[in-house]
C-alpha cells in the first residue's frame, strides 16, 4: 500500500484523518484473509467501498491460540508431579526386567 495523499472525513467534531492510498488486489486479499489460491475475492469497481476495518482479525486468532497454550501448560504442570511419581514407580521394574532378561 502506498499513501498518495491525506484528507479528512466526517463533519465538525467527528472529523478524522483519512488516507488516499494505492493498494493492490493481492494486498487486499491478504487483509481479508483470502490470500490462498482457492479463496475467492472479487475485483473492486471504481467508487465501490470496501470495509477494510472489518477484515480478518488476526489478533483474535493469536490471543485465542496463546490462551489455549496457557491452559494446556497449566494442565500439564498440574499433572507433572503425578507423571513423575508414576515414572519412579515403573522405572525400577523396567530396569530390573532388563537385567533379568525377562523382557
Amino acid at each position: 500500500m502506498k499513501v498518495l495523499g491525506i484528507t479528512e472525513v466526517g463533519a465538525q467534531y467527528s472529523k478524522e484523518r483519512a488516507y488516499i492510498v494505492q493498494i493492490t488486489h493481492t494486498e487486499l486479499r491478504k487483509v481479508a484473509d483470502k490470500a490462498a489460491y482457492h479463496d475467492k475475492f472479487e475485483e473492486l469497481k471504481p467508487g465501490e467501498e470496501y470495509p477494510i476495518g472489518e477484515g480478518h482479525d488476526f489478533r483474535k486468532e493469536i490471543v485465542d491460540a496463546v490462551r489455549q497454550m496457557k491452559d494446556a501448560h497449566e494442565k500439564f504442570a498440574s499433572a507433572a508431579a503425578t507423571m513423575a511419581r508414576f515414572a519412579s514407580l515403573i522405572l525400577p521394574r523396567d530396569e530390573q526386567e532388563k537385567c533379568d532378561g525377562t523382557r
